[in-house]
């Protein structure tokens, strides 16, 4: 999880539609949604709030629809209030993914389990909300870590945490577990060819120096040709770039 900073201004559009008597976000025209999901995913660098996938406008095959859909924090259910608020709205991935499983006669077959904010008796039911993660808070980054299997954990022995990602979330499918082991695995990677650059002691600390570029390239943003004009730039992140930079941090201790 990554802390994304909300200061963007919301899109006209939906606060025109708030000042509406009785308006809801299922009265919002699909023009409206598509400027907030728009806004909202170079606000996150393309980046899925929860799990930090690569989400964007364009379709996704296993699901035949784009690959980005918009997430109220504050679930709607309870929470009518912030059906509208702009500041309440995420980005975020479908919420499936594939894996391969063994059933009862050992064979191996394809299954789908829900992730992110589709999970099944957390925070796909549309009601329950986060105990205390909320990647809208940059505290949400120290309270979790990585281990070297690519699993994401509670940073203490804090159970709401452990409770968000394993239940509310289910940020531990096989698939994410996966692709952050390899994210781990480039960024030891990248620092012991650094240090092989400077022909140190293998015992020796690396310098501050080094560290500090190598969380620069997992951080700096890369700007792409905005399809929808082919002039404004839009920015992305790399898939996954907080996992990296826990590690980096980590090992710079």
């Amino acid at each position: 999880m990554k802390w994304i900073n909300k200061i963007s201004k919301e899109p006209p559009c939906l606060t025109e539609l708030r000042s509406t008597p009785n308006a809801s976000y299922s009265s919002m025209y699909d023009d409206c949604k598509a400027l907030i999901r728009h806004q909202l995913l170079n606000e996150q660098g393309h980046l899925c709030a929860y799990c930090m996938k690569r989400i964007s406008e364009e379709k996704n095959p296993d699901q035949d629809k784009i690959s980005v859909e918009i997430e109220h924090f504050k679930a709607q259910a309870g929470n009518k209030a912030q059906a509208l608020v702009y500041k309440n709205m995420l980005a975020v991935c479908n919420g499936f993914a594939k894996q391969k499983t063994i059933d009862k006669k050992w064979r191996e077959k394809e299954s789908k389990v829900s992730h992110c904010d589709k999970t099944e008796d957390g925070k796909g039911d549309g009601a329950q909300n986060l105990r205390v993660l909320d990647p809208r808070d940059p505290l949400c980054e120290q309270m979790i870590k990585y281990s070297i299997t690519g699993k994401i954990e509670a940073d203490a022995d804090n159970l709401d945490v452990t409770h968000d990602l394993e239940k509310m979330l289910n940020l531990n499918v096989t698939s994410l577990v996966n692709a952050r082991k390899e994210i781990l695995d480039k960024a030891a990677s990248r620092l012991k060819k650094a240090k092989n650059k400077l022909h140190k002691d293998i015992d020796k600390p690396l310098p501050k120096t080094i560290f500090d570029a190598e969380i620069e390239y997992w951080t700096e943003l890369q700007t792409q040709v905005d399809p929808k004009d082919n002039k404004k730039k839009y920015v992305r992140h790399r898939p996954f770039c907080q996992v990296a930079v826990w590690y980096l941090k980590k090992k710079m201790k």
